[in-house]
């Protein structure tokens, strides 16, 4: 197996979350030629807001042979889209069914007509930069729309359990009805998303605030939220194949080859799970500066359509990219 590298950066209008104030991030696609003479590409993507080491490690460990458990996830994505190449397939399949939601990271700056023109059935507001203004423009927000629309708020677990409580006790009369879930409110513990699950109503999603591996009682949970391009998604769905979990996928914010690896995900998943495949979270392409890459994939509404051919279907642009060995 040889592997090779372009990095990349990525220029973007505002922030991903509150957690980094950051516009621009960088990253590598990866360029694998198997033993078999197949090629694969995928992206390698670090997140050092959440704790991720940075780029030049994960590069160094495949050249040691001892890939980072990103770095492995980044391989395996080449290895399935040369998979699919042999066989003349392309990664997405039935991609009509996946829906997804729309995203906000500013409560004051979206045309709420423009997503209920476009069909969005959800929408995902990331909220803790400033809460008292939020909250003042989630109630706003709450009086213009009806059902079937449903607000999902993502919070990076910004409240203490206690904190939370009291938003919502505030909030509750004129949100509730209005809710699909809430995300990551506050770090996660069984006992407390329980009680709080309990004491609200509320459907509670769970995406960076634990690793699905270790958590032994999801009673608190009741969506959980997938990163392909992170996790072993697989793996994960197999461990909760007999719970009432539903599952939402989305994207790392990172390069288009890394969000269409999860938009190929969620073709997978509906396949397996339809019934428990929520809308979900990839879209986002048009967060960042328009690119090549970008530019070959076409939203209509809430729909994603993906570029023609197999594998990614991107081969006429990775080919040009300035390829260079890892070691």
């Amino acid at each position: 197996m040889n592997i090779l590298w372009s990095p990349y950066s990525l220029s973007a209008n505002s922030s991903r979350n509150r957690l980094h104030s950051n516009t621009e991030w960088s990253g590598a696609l990866l360029k694998v030629v198997f033993e078999d003479g197949w090629v694969g590409y995928s992206d390698l993507h670090p997140l050092l807001e959440f704790g991720d080491p940075p780029l030049a490690v994960h590069l160094k460990s495949m050249a040691e042979g001892s890939p980072t458990s990103l770095a492995t996830m980044a391989l395996e994505w080449a290895k399935a889209e040369a998979e699919t190449k042999r066989t003349s397939r392309s990664l997405y399949k039935n991609v009509s069914q996946i829906s997804n939601h729309y995203l906000v990271t500013d409560l004051h700056n979206f045309s709420l007509q423009n997503v209920i023109s476009e069909g969005y059935q959800t929408i995902k507001i990331k909220m803790g930069r400033d809460i008292e203004a939020e909250t003042g423009a989630l109630h706003d927000l709450c009086q213009k729309i009806a059902s079937p629309l449903k607000l999902r708020l993502d919070f990076n677990e910004y409240f203490s359990d206690e904190n939370f409580s009291r938003w919502m006790a505030k909030v509750q009369p004129w949100l509730s009805d209005h809710l699909d879930f809430i995300e990551d409110p506050c770090f996660f513990d069984s006992d407390s998303w329980s009680s709080l699950a309990e004491t609200y109503g509320l459907r509670l999603a769970l995406d960076m605030g634990a690793d699905p591996f270790e958590i032994e009682d999801v009673s608190g949970v009741s969506v959980l939220v997938l990163k392909p391009a992170r996790q072993n998604w697989v793996k994960i769905v197999e461990r909760f194949a007999q719970s009432d979990l539903q599952f939402v996928v989305t994207h790392s914010m990172d390069h288009p080859v890394g969000q269409l690896a999860a938009l190929s995900a969620a073709c997978d998943l509906a396949d397996i799970y339809p019934e428990r495949l929520l809308d979900c979270g990839l879209q986002n392409l048009y967060f960042y500066s328009a690119s090549n890459y970008s530019q070959m994939v076409t939203k209509h509404g809430r729909f994603i359509e993906p570029p023609m051919g197999s594998g990614w279907g991107l081969d006429s642009t990775l080919t040009h990219e300035p390829w260079r060995p890892i070691s």
